[in-house]
């Protein structure tokens, strides 16, 4: 199979990859417009769930990438002192809706 991906970005790399570990005759090629050494940086968040997915399909790309992961405990987008919500969230909590919280501040 002749598989042309378009991007070099972190989804079509691991498509790349993914679709080359499934058969290794098929012919990948991925088409990025950068050159080889540009650098954007990633911002890609990963649940648990998904490395535990991304490690049944491809262990050693997964490996490679939790070993360059950064990790938080905590995200929060704070302005002028105050802890700023998503839109969503104000207006599910402006409605009355129910909101829990998993962790307490």
């Amino acid at each position: 199979m002749k598989v042309l991906c378009l991007g070099g970005g972190p989804a079509g790399l691991y498509f790349a990859i993914s679709m080359k570990l499934r058969d290794a005759g098929h012919q990948v090629t991925v088409l990025e417009r950068n050159r080889a050494n540009d650098t954007f940086g990633w911002g890609v968040v990963l649940s648990d769930d998904a490395l535990g997915r991304m490690q049944k399909n491809d262990a050693k790309s997964t490996e490679a990438i939790r070993d360059a992961f950064a990790y938080w405990d905590d995200i929060a987008v704070v302005h002028k002192g105050a802890r700023i919500r998503s839109p969503i969230q104000e207006t599910w909590i402006q409605e009355g809706k129910d909101w829990w919280y998993a962790a307490k501040d």
